[in-house]
């Protein structure tokens, strides 16, 4: 399993685990590299910045589910060695997962 693989079933987890269903065939994935101070507080928070590297590619993954709701997964990987160091989960505008993966 490739790694947008396994970010793409952790997000369609995240669904079923609300009692949703995703839609597969309106999943889409997108990946970009950005500097940190390029994300907005939103995504992710200033208390999650600490200790991260100053640039990231950020693998984002959006699906809507049965009643048409979207939703956004995105992880932050470094640069170097592509390993997981953050996670955000949204659903529509509201967040409902940031967290950092030490690893």
């Amino acid at each position: 399993m490739s790694s947008s693989e396994e970010v793409r079933d952790w997000l369609f987890e995240a669904i079923q685990a609300s009692g949703k269903r995703p839609i597969e065939d309106t999943w889409s994935m997108e990946a970009f590299t950005l500097y940190l101070d390029e994300v907005d507080e939103m995504y992710v928070p200033l208390s999650l910045r600490e200790g991260l590297p100053e640039r990231l590619l950020f693998e984002t993954h959006i699906v809507r589910d049965e009643v048409g709701e979207e939703w956004t997964g995105f992880v932050g990987r470094r640069v170097l060695d592509k390993q997981v160091v953050l996670r955000v989960l949204m659903c529509g505008e509201k967040k409902l997962l940031a967290k950092r993966e030490e690893g």
